[in-house]
């Protein structure tokens, strides 16, 4: 087994032995054990104290004693290459509302209510972005940062809470880019039918943002 197999670059080759294992402006810490092409040629009996004994538990249990614990993808201190901007949103647009169960609405979601839920309200919000070929993934990042509370505000002051929940559905080409979010039953019984709110987004959170379309209400 090389080192390569083991996840251990060797990097004597070609490199300066007087190189110090510790250089912030290099690789970090280094350390250079062994350099060998085949297991037979380290003439070891065993990887260590853990392959002489048994049974193995734990993080490093199994015939291998080595595990990956942490895994980053990062640019070096003297990487050359380019590292564009990801064409993540930063912010999406509500730009309409429907009830859960509002077939008029094209593409609208079906979704299973779990029980008790029928005397909550459960809204879903469109929004403006999405591209064409891509499904709810393209959400992914924005949905993992932002802000999920929100009120609700009726002209007489009246504040209701409602909060992002389960996720949401993208299907950009038929219309579908549609976020869940949940009335509580407390909040959603003083919700008088026929009475219009306004959507007050959360503030924005790590750069992740909500915006409103202007004068854009929900009815019960």
């Amino acid at each position: 087994m090389s080192l390569a197999h083991l996840g251990i670059v060797d990097i004597s080759q070609g490199c300066d032995f007087e190189q110090s294992i510790l250089d912030a402006n290099a690789l970090g810490l280094m350390v250079h054990v062994d350099t060998y092409r085949d297991h037979a040629e380290a003439g070891l009996a065993s990887w260590g104290l853990h392959s002489a004994f048994t049974p193995k538990a734990g993080l490093f249990a199994g015939p291998n004693p080595y595990s990956c614990i942490s895994l980053s993808d990062r640019f070096g201190t003297h990487c050359k290459l380019d590292n564009p901007a990801t064409d993540e949103f930063k912010a999406l647009t509500i730009e309409s509302t429907y009830w859960l169960g509002d077939d008029s609405v094209r593409g609208s979601v079906k979704m299973k209510l779990g029980d008790g839920e029928e005397q909550a309200g459960h809204l879903l919000l469109r929004v403006s972005e999405g591209r064409n070929g891509e499904g709810a993934s393209q959400y992914a990042e924005f949905y993992q940062h932002v802000e999920k509370d929100f009120l609700l505000r009726g002209k007489d002051g009246l504040e209701l809470h409602a909060q992002a929940r389960r996720g949401y559905w993208a299907d950009p080409k038929n219309g579908v880019k549609d976020f869940y979010i949940r009335i509580p039953p407390e909040d959603f019984a003083r919700m008088k039918p026929g009475a219009a709110f306004e959507i007050a987004a959360p503030a924005a959170k790590d750069g992740f943002a909500w915006n409103v379309k202007a004068g854009l209400k929900i009815v019960r």
